[in-house]
């Protein structure tokens, strides 16, 4: 609705693909934004991406603290690398689809996401993933 009441203030020399990008850009930001708010998703990641917990309370206090700094890591990431963490892994996007959406090269996204995934790494150093987890990680 936003774009149909927009497009007829638009200037003749507008680039129409940079506007579309930007207004879809600004929509996902906004939807993360909103997303962060949805506890749910969170801990469905944190089910799929840590290891199940034993019934052992030990464990379990173990498995909580791991969820948490994890939470606590993202937040403290620039918005940059937060974004394309939570679409590579929890929103589960192909790679290749996240690099047309950010309007970037292939490599250039592999490489971001190598170095997000790094600091994300520095953030939360008590947890060396397993071969599981990398394998839900990196694929």
């Amino acid at each position: 609705m936003a774009l149909a009441r927009a497009a007829p203030t638009l200037r003749k020399d507008t680039d129409l693909a940079a506007w579309l990008f930007t207004v879809a850009r600004n929509a996902f930001r906004s939807h993360v934004r909103w997303a962060r708010l949805d506890v749910s998703r969170w801990i469905a990641f944190c089910d799929d991406v840590c290891p199940t917990p034993a019934p052992d309370p030990e464990v379990q206090a173990a498995h909580a603290r791991l969820v948490l700094a994890v939470e606590e890591a993202l937040i403290r990431l620039p918005t940059s690398q937060r974004e394309l963490l939570l679409l590579v892994g929890v929103e589960g996007l192909d790679q290749e689809q996240v690099a047309r959406v950010l309007g970037i090269s292939y490599p250039a996204l592999r490489q971001r996401l190598s170095r997000a995934r790094a600091a994300l790494a520095q953030l939360v150093p008590d947890h060396q993933p397993d071969d599981a987890d990398q394998e839900r990680l990196y694929g």
